[in-house]
Order: C-alpha cells, then structure tokens, then sequence
C-alpha cells in the first residue's frame, strides 16, 4: 500500500478520494444543500474541489458483484 492510500473495506481508495468525501459531508453539517454557502464553505476548506470533483466523476467505474 502506497503513503496516498488507504484502505476501506476490501478495497483501495486513493487518500485524495477520502479527503474531498470527507470534507464535503462535514461541509454539510453546516448547510445541508448545495447552494451558494455550501460552494463557499468547500472553496476555503478544500480550494481544489472542483478539480478533485472532476477527475473522480471522468474516473472509470469497476465492475461491481452484488450476492443475494
């Protein structure tokens, strides 16, 4: 395992990935949509976030197996 990973469950998730999620659910304890406020909060915690944003939305999907 690479220093930029960590490891949830049985996968690896890059630290970036972890980082943008987690600050954007903190952001939503202080506003709950994502209006004006909500884009200000993440522009000072998290100044990358669109670019962050964007590479995880462009990122391939894996194929995932769901057992009944």
């Amino acid at each position: 395992m690479q220093v930029d990973q960590v490891v949830l469950g049985r996968g690896v998730i890059a630290a970036v990935v972890v980082r943008s999620n987690v600050v954007h659910e903190l952001v939503h304890f202080h506003e709950r949509g994502y209006g004006p406020r909500f884009v200000e909060l993440m522009d000072h915690y998290l100044p990358d976030w669109r670019s962050r944003r964007d590479e995880l939305n462009d990122a391939p999907r894996a194929a995932e197996e769901w057992s009944d």
